[in-house]
């Protein structure tokens, strides 16, 4: 069963863990190696034995005190929000070289996902002109917006660079499972009739970072580890975040991903998310925090 197990306070000289259950009275450890920050932040497995009540948790290292956790549960109840009847699916912007959907009002029935979108850009001219530059999203960075959600983003193909005085969006996107549309089209998804709405005014663009630069990051290829590295500067596109989705480099030309590391750490929040060894792209979060 799945369990998240807390320690409210630990010495500086405690850990790593190991964790006991008290089926088999505390014989085996069903989890062991478990750090003093992870269980700090709230562990969160799926290993201990089903009928488990109590988990023994046992440092193993310089110190070897142990603590018994209840295990308690807890009932959580479902409610159903009805679709609304209407709402409005926006273009909302593009920005940073981020594609930005909106919808008026949630869909709680089923999400959306916009596999097709275009911006054009101009490097000469403020009135959109002239193309000289062009972006847009795909099948593989589509943007979703989560059903009971009312807002999803995607970093672009070929963000635009800072030379870019004037853009537009292309009046036409195409929603995966339902069609092609241009503003003003509607369409019904789950229970609500929606209304595409693409202003594709000329616009001056935002203004731009080829790269921003996150002083203090860890990473490491253990997990158990990551919290403890040295800090490090790495560097993301366009003003991203070290969040899933985003590759992360070890330059400000963006030219050398992030390599042979399982784990980075977010230096403004301590998040720690998985991250490709082989790409430098972020993954998900691991629900743990560096303390």
């Amino acid at each position: 069963m799945t369990v998240t197990i807390t320690l409210t306070s630990a010495g500086l000289d405690t850990g790593p863990f190991n964790l006991y259950s008290d089926l088999d009275g505390y014989s085996a450890a069903f989890e062991t190696g478990i750090s003093r920050s992870t269980l700090l932040a709230g562990y969160t497995t799926s290993a201990v034995p089903n009928g488990t009540n109590f988990i023994k948790v046992l440092s193993t290292g310089n110190c070897t005190n142990f603590v018994f956790i209840p295990v308690t549960f807890t009932t959580t109840t479902t409610t159903t929000n009805p679709d609304p009847p209407t709402s409005t699916l926006t273009f909302f912007s593009y920005e940073s070289g981020i594609f930005t959907f909106t919808l008026s009002d949630p869909i709680y029935s089923t999400g959306i996902e916009i596999v097709s979108a275009a911006v054009d850009g101009s490097t000469s001219v403020t009135d959109c002109s002239v193309i000289d530059e062009a972006d847009t999203i795909t099948t593989a960075n589509s943007v979703k917006i989560d059903a009971g959600e009312v807002i999803g983003s995607s970093l672009g193909n070929n963000p635009f660079t800072c030379a870019i005085v004037s853009y537009k969006k292309l009046d036409s996107i195409f929603i995966d499972g339902y069609g092609s549309f241009i503003d003003g089209d509607t369409v019904t998804i789950g229970g609500t009739l929606v209304t595409i709405s693409i202003p594709s005014v000329c616009t001056t663009p935002y203004p731009c970072s080829t790269f921003t630069e996150w002083e203090g990051s860890r990473s490491s290829n253990s997990f158990l580890t990551v919290c403890s590295q040295p800090p490090t500067t790495v560097y993301t596109p366009f003003g991203q975040p070290i969040s899933p989705g985003v590759i992360v480099y070890t330059d400000s030309g963006l030219t050398t991903p992030l390599l042979e590391k399982s784990y980075i750490v977010d230096p403004v929040n301590n998040a720690i998310y998985n991250i490709s060894s082989v790409s430098g792209l972020v993954g998900t979060f691991t629900n743990t925090f560096c303390s």
